[in-house]
């Protein structure tokens, strides 16, 4: 020990903190404003996960340069008896707030997903997978928090004075890190069946495919801190091998919020493209600007499908915020007034209050027999 170099990368995981925590809180408070003042629906229950997972990752960033100040990062031998015991307490403080913001960002996904998939099989499979998480995190909480008995015996072990004991720590973070992976897996193959089934063209159902497979990102970059877990458990220079274990576990929550985010961001981009730099509307349908009518999906992808029957389909000031389609049937001769079109009074409702189209409906399917105009509804705007 004597003649080892002295090694200091006790700034490593303060600049992963200050740097990837001040990315994606720019990303994720671009998310929320945007649906607060431009997207007009308001917040959600995924919206509000994802908050609740951000303030969590935001406390953890705050703690990390104070680990860093007190030996993570510098050889154990290098620090005092004072400094060992407040790494250790740095330590666990940050370890349950992990598993939560952890879950926290699992459940967001799933409760957009639950927004977007309306039959009954897809949301009772979403449901099942949010409760096994809501377990995970809970009893990974609870174990981590209660792993040393007393609680303080965990940063006052060195102290021989103060008598207590340890579950086995690094099997039991081995074991949560496991878990974890299976179920980052687990929620990145729910969806991609119903969105294989979806009546719309390959490169959409690619599109839709891709979006919900960047948490994908997310389980290597696990499996990448399990492998740091593995290496800390076998060494005696925890302050050491314990930089590596932190970090990779920041930018794990970092990454799981970006891309929880993105899909939103993508719908922005096409909104404000379509709106301020005239991109056509069946670019912004397509990329979800606009929602489609029925039931449909912030990517833009509708659950239902059209068939047209000698029908002349025109769409009209899609692409600007709007929630949905409206589908209005167009009586031969007919004409709109103050364009608005009146509906006949033989019609069929699709979507919401005032949706009507004249159909011929066979089993999944929509077969239109009159002409369509299609126009979008925006909140606030006639």
């Amino acid at each position: 020990m004597c003649h080892e170099p002295i090694r200091d990368e006790s700034l490593n995981q303060a600049l992963v903190a200050i740097i990837g925590c001040g990315i994606t809180l720019v990303i994720f408070l671009v998310r929320i404003l945007f649906q607060i003042f431009q997207n007009g629906r308001g917040l959600q229950g995924d919206d509000y996960s994802i908050i609740a997972a951000m303030a969590l990752t935001l406390s953890i960033s705050c703690i990390s340069p104070f680990a860093d100040l007190n030996g993570v990062g510098r050889d154990i031998w290098t620090l005092t008896p004072e400094m060992i015991e407040s790494a250790f307490f740095f330590f666990f403080v940050g370890e349950p707030i992990y598993f939560v913001a952890q879950g926290l960002v699992k459940i967001s996904i799933l409760l957009f997903m639950l927004r977007i998939f309306p039959k009954q099989d897809m949301r009772k499979l979403i449901y099942g997978v949010c409760g096994i998480i809501v377990a995970y995190t809970i009893a990974f909480f609870f174990a981590t928090l209660f792993q040393c008995q007393p609680i303080s015996f965990l940063w006052k072990q060195l102290d021989s004075n103060f008598p207590g004991k340890c579950n086995d720590i690094h099997l039991q973070a081995w074991i949560a890190a496991g878990i974890n992976i299976v179920l980052d897996i687990v929620v990145i193959v729910l969806p991609i069946k119903s969105l294989w089934n979806l009546q719309a063209s390959l490169p959409k159902k690619i599109t839709a495919i891709s979006m919900f497979s960047l948490g994908a990102a997310v389980t290597v970059i696990s499996i990448i801190r399990l492998q740091s877990l593995i290496m800390f458990s076998k060494s005696v220079n925890f302050t050491w091998e314990g930089r590596k274990a932190g970090s990779w576990s920041l930018i794990e929550l970092y990454v799981a919020i970006i891309c929880t985010c993105l899909p939103a961001l993508r719908i922005m981009i096409m909104a404000i493209g379509a709106r301020w730099f005239g991109w056509n509307n069946s670019m912004a349908t397509r990329y979800g600007a606009s929602s489609g009518y029925g039931t449909t999906s912030r990517l833009g992808i509708s659950h239902r499908s059209v068939k047209s029957a000698s029908t002349t389909t025109m769409l009209n000031n899609c692409g600007r915020g709007s929630d949905f389609i409206r589908l209005t049937d167009v009586e031969a001769g007919g004409h709109a007034h103050n364009g608005k079109v009146p509906p006949s009074p033989s019609t069929t409702t699709l979507g919401g209050e005032g949706d009507s189209e004249k159909t011929m409906a066979t089993h999944n399917q929509i077969h239109v027999t009159r002409q369509v105009v299609v126009s979008c509804m925006n909140s606030g705007r006639k």
